[in-house]
Parts: C-alpha cells; sequence; structure tokens
C-alpha cells in the first residue's frame, strides 16, 4: 500500500496563484495524497477559489482561520491534525509541483527520513536553482544548501524535533533543518528538478539570496535569531576542506546550469 502524503498549505492573499499550484498537485502522478489549505483572514478571491476545489476532490480540505498565523503555526496544525500521515511535502502556494515529484520523493525517501532536491525559478527570472548534497550540521548553518520547496519528511522528524519554530517568519525551514540535523535524522539529495519556484513582486527579495553563501534573509532577526538558537564553534580543517570543495563544485554547477 503506498504512503500517504499531507501537503500543508498556507494561502494570505495568494489566491491569485491557488489554481496552479493546486492543479500542479491534483495531476501528481502519485494519488495518495491530502492538501489542507489554511486562509488567515485573506481578502481576496482566496475563498472563491478553494470552494471549487473542495467540491471537486476529496482530497482537498479548506480551513478558514479566525486570526492570523505564521507558515510555521499553519503547518504545525496542520501535521498535528492529520497525524496518520507519515509523509510530509513542504510546499508554498505560489509554486508549482513537477508532474512526478511527489513520486520521485516517495522513492528517495524510503532509505532516509528527509530528502530535498533543485528547483528552476519562472516568472520575473529563469533559472535553476540548486540544492547540494547534505554533510554535516556545520556546514548547513554556513550554506545554503537545502531549498525548501523540495522537502519531504518523515512524521516522525516533526514530532521528535518539536515542530516549526511559529515565532519565525523569515528562516523557520532553515531553523527546522538545523534541529533536524542536530537530531541525527538522514538527509537525501535528490540531483533533480522537483519544484518550479515563482519569482515575483513579493518574492523577489528571496530571489537574490538565492545563493548558496548567502542564505535567504541572511541579515533579518529571524536568520540572526535561529543563528543564536544553533551557536556553533568555527567548522574545523575538516569541514573547512567541504567547504571549499563545495564551493569549486558550486561554481562548475552554475556554468553548467
Amino acid at each position: 500500500m503506498s504512503e500517504k502524503i499531507l501537503i500543508p498549505l498556507l494561502c494570505y492573499n495568494y489566491g491569485r496563484f491557488l489554481s496552479e499550484c493546486l492543479d500542479s498537485i491534483i495531476n501528481q502522478t502519485y494519488e495518495n495524497w491530502k492538501v489542507v489549505v489554511r486562509n488567515p483572514q485573506s481578502t481576496d478571491e482566496t475563498d472563491q477559489v478553494m470552494t471549487h476545489y473542495v467540491k471537486n476532490d476529496s482530497r482537498i480540505t479548506y480551513i478558514k482561520e479566525k486570526d492570523s498565523l505564521s507558515v510555521g503555526a499553519a503547518r504545525n496544525r496542520t501535521i498535528k491534525e492529520n497525524p496518520d500521515f507519515p509523509i510530509i511535502a513542504y510546499h508554498d502556494v505560489d509554486d508549482i509541483m513537477i508532474f512526478d515529484r511527489l513520486e520521485r520523493s516517495i522513492r528517495g525517501i524510503r532509505d532516509s527520513d528527509l530528502i530535498y532536491g533543485n528547483m528552476r525559478a519562472f516568472g520575473v527570472h529563469h533559472k535553476v536553482i540548486a540544492s547540494f548534497p547534505y554533510v554535516n550540521f556545520k556546514l548547513l548553518l554556513n550554506l545554503d544548501t537545502i531549498k525548501a520547496p523540495t522537502v519531504c519528511f518523515r512524521y516522525e522528524v516533526w514530532r521528535d524535533v518539536d515542530g516549526f519554530d511559529e515565532s519565525m517568519k523569515s528562516a523557520s525551514d532553515w531553523d527546522f533543518w538545523l534541529r533536524v540535523s542536530k537530531a541525527g535524522f538522514k538527509f537525501k539529495y535528490l540531483n533533480q528538478i522537483l519544484t518550479l519556484y515563482r519569482i515575483h513582486s513579493k518574492s523577489i527579495t528571496s530571489f537574490q539570496h538565492f545563493n548558496i553563501f548567502h542564505p535567504r534573509g541572511k541579515n533579518t532577526q529571524d536568520m540572526k535569531y535561529a543563528r543564536s538558537k544553533h551557536t556553533s564553534k568555527h567548522m574545523g580543517i575538516k569541514s573547512a576542506i567541504l567547504y571549499l570543495i563545495i564551493l569549486a563544485y558550486s561554481r562548475t554547477k552554475s556554468k553548467r546550469f
């Protein structure tokens, strides 16, 4: 029997992107999934869009929140309410899944706890945004090696690290990877494009930071807060050598793409 995949989504005034996002999930080659869209008081067309999808697909659930909540809080609520789903797919409502992302993710996660891959930007910019193989905690603390919109992880991972930090707005994903790394879970990198990442007026700043050596939101309060939670000594000789290897490899890879 195929494992069930849970896809928690937060939609705040992003109703204009919802149809493309949901259609990309509905058209997946892997069909055993559930989407939960949480709406924290949007004032756009989100209600109308969701009415159509809920009516036509029983795998889609829509929840209107009475107040605002962070992306981390939305994901935590959905995962907590659905403990019978062993796999969680990280996704955002303004992005699009490659048609077989979930199928590839299920295959990849069989011998790991958290898997991720590459994505391609579309919209204002068009380029491949590559992740890199996981090495260790210290490198993950210093390099932006995991692209969130491509991630799938096991329910036990979320449970054992106490979920996402709900106080964070812009770096709760990175903070989550760091805690998963500290807990000793197994990461796996798929060198494949899994997600189309939309670049628009509200995401352009994040896109400008999509560089392995300049993590997104590097200088934001959330990023500083995350770093303070995960203070670490200097890399050490082995990690420093690996850092230089990844630097050289990333330059070669960027030319190839």
